[in-house]
């Protein structure tokens, strides 16, 4: 009999710890996905950042040009840059261009930081939004306007993190 009670108590108590288990795994989702921690350019720039390089994605900086596409996909040229150190620059540096771009694409996970004029802070921003503040800015100072787009956009940087054909994170970067 004592037997059997003990048997019955430490089934009773596996059966709780499992459920216990699997109730405090699904409190911390969403759907199918573990919930991530706050959205912010921070950690966008930071533990987000540094997890992407971890898990092998390819770091470019470079200027980006938004190509329409007939596929329905979000098609991106990355124009590559580079800083190049140099005292007689104003700022002691110039960006060069190295003459090398790449076609990547931006799914629905890409997560971008967007510089929108002369704001010094990024808004973090999804590919759809991203696309539309980048018309605007390309209406405001394109081609019909006192800039030039080829000198306007080859001055908005970013650092792109790429998994093969696919951008996954872009970081506006502030020029001084």
């Amino acid at each position: 009999m004592k037997r059997k009670l003990f048997k019955t108590i430490i089934l009773s108590l596996v059966i709780a710890t499992a459920a216990l288990a699997c109730s405090c795994t699904f409190l911390n989702k969403s759907g199918q996905t573990i919930n991530e921690p706050d959205i912010t350019v921070d950690y966008l720039q930071g533990e987000y950042r540094d997890q992407l390089i971890r898990d092998g994605a390819v770091e470019i900086m470079g200027s980006a040009e938004v190509i329409a596409s007939d596929d329905g996909m979000r098609h991106v040229i990355i124009h590559e840059k580079e800083f190049v150190e140099d005292d007689n620059y104003p700022n002691g540096f110039y960006i060069a261009d190295k003459n090398k771009s790449t076609e990547a694409f931006l799914p629905d996970e890409a997560r971008i930081t967007f510089l929108d004029g002369g704001a010094s802070e990024p808004d973090i921003l999804g590919p759809d939004d991203f696309i539309t503040a980048y018309e605007q800015e390309n209406t405001e100072y394109g081609e019909n306007s006192m800039y030039s787009i080829t000198s306007f956009y080859d001055t908005k940087l970013y650092n792109f993190y790429l998994f093969d054909d696919q951008i996954l994170l872009m970081l506006a970067k502030y020029i001084p």
